[in-house]
């Protein structure tokens, strides 16, 4: 985001700091029979590995981490869905998802092997995340913005393949 006044652009910041008056959505192509969640609240822990890779996982001791999921279309071996992360913790969608047992495809980190090679041999060399939605809400001016971004070509050559 860009903003001509610095103002106004304090205040989106300030809006992404406390996620109020602001929703991301995110299409996942994920691997697997999506097991029908609607929401994940497992807290996440994130550390920093000795060459600076930052990772996260599911732990108690964890900050708490809450993203909501729909599934849009499911096939034989992947499915669609959108996520809406309600808190911004670090790679929050992709380790959800994996911890639901539905890696993001093409997930180096946090996915699932056989799949990502499969998808390579395929021509699909990329995560399938993509953020699709921003919508931001300033009510005090009268400002409402609600952009959306088509998958690239990779991602939707994908999601065409998708039975």
């Amino acid at each position: 985001l860009i903003a001509k006044k610095r103002s106004f652009l304090r205040r989106v910041h300030e809006l992404l700091r406390t996620k109020e008056g602001i929703a991301k959505t995110y299409s996942a192509l994920v691997a697997g029979q999506w097991p029908g969640f609607t929401q994940i609240n497992d807290p996440l822990h994130t550390w920093v590995r000795s060459g600076g890779e930052r990772m996260t996982r599911v732990a108690p001791d964890g900050k708490p981490s809450l993203t909501r999921f729909r599934l849009e279309r499911q096939g034989s071996l992947m499915a669609l869905l959108s996520a809406m992360p309600v808190t911004g913790r670090t790679h929050q969608i992709r380790v959800h998802a994996a911890g639901a047992g539905c890696p993001v495809a093409g997930d180096d980190k946090y996915g699932n092997p056989e799949t990502n090679l499969e998808l390579r041999k395929s021509g699909i060399n990329r995560m399938m995340l993509h953020a699709s939605r921003l919508e931001l809400n300033l009510p005090e001016v009268g400002y409402n913005l609600d952009v959306q971004a088509p998958p690239e070509a990779r991602m939707q050559r994908a999601l065409d393949r998708l039975a």
